[in-house]
């Protein structure tokens, strides 16, 4: 089976395929978490088997929540849900575009025994809408952000507004 996590109506949802190509389909026309809000869905499985669900919920701004995730029921366990964290650095919220916080579009890869969340911080109408990325020892959290973000930003790549990063694995397993 395979899973296509996305955003409806500002909500995520889940919906499963028999084949890559599709169609996909909810079982149920129901978010996964209807409690608030919520869009950039990313579901991550650890080593152990655990799912976890990171995405973005509204609340005076776009902040990264995380959860563990049953995907089974296609539901969070909410007495899991982490905000993962909040607005602190100069460079997630820079005065050419003025907005409330707004931390978005995670994605969550393990190596070497560690977390890496990469996120967007910034306005997408503001030019240093840019991507960074946080370290934990859990899915969980606690996480620490890397002192060198942006890692992805106008003035690396030469394009505005260069947010939302994800990762693959090229050949020989090199990420890109």
């Amino acid at each position: 089976t395979y899973y296509f996590s996305y955003t409806a109506n500002e909500q995520t949802v889940l919906a499963e395929s028999k084949s890559l190509l599709g169609p996909y389909r909810q079982k149920e026309v129901v978010p996964i978490d209807g409690s608030a809000k919520n869009i950039d869905s990313f579901i991550f499985k650890d080593d152990d088997g655990k799912y976890y669900l990171y995405h973005v919920r509204f609340n005076n701004g776009n902040y990264i929540w995380v959860a563990e995730f049953d995907l089974n029921s296609g539901k969070i366990k909410s007495e899991t849900l982490t905000k993962c964290f909040g607005q602190t650095e100069p460079w997630e919220a820079t005065p050419n575009f003025e907005s409330a916080p707004i931390m978005e579009g995670p994605t969550v890869v393990k190596m070497k025994g560690k977390y890496y969340l990469f996120y967007s911080a910034n306005h997408f109408k503001n030019i240093d809408y840019a991507v960074g990325y946080a370290v934990a020892d859990s899915p969980m959290g606690p996480w620490v952000k890397y002192e060198g973000n942006p890692i992805i930003h106008h003035s690396i790549v030469g394009e505005n507004g260069s947010g939302h990063g994800d990762l693959f694995e090229g050949k020989n397993a090199q990420l890109y």
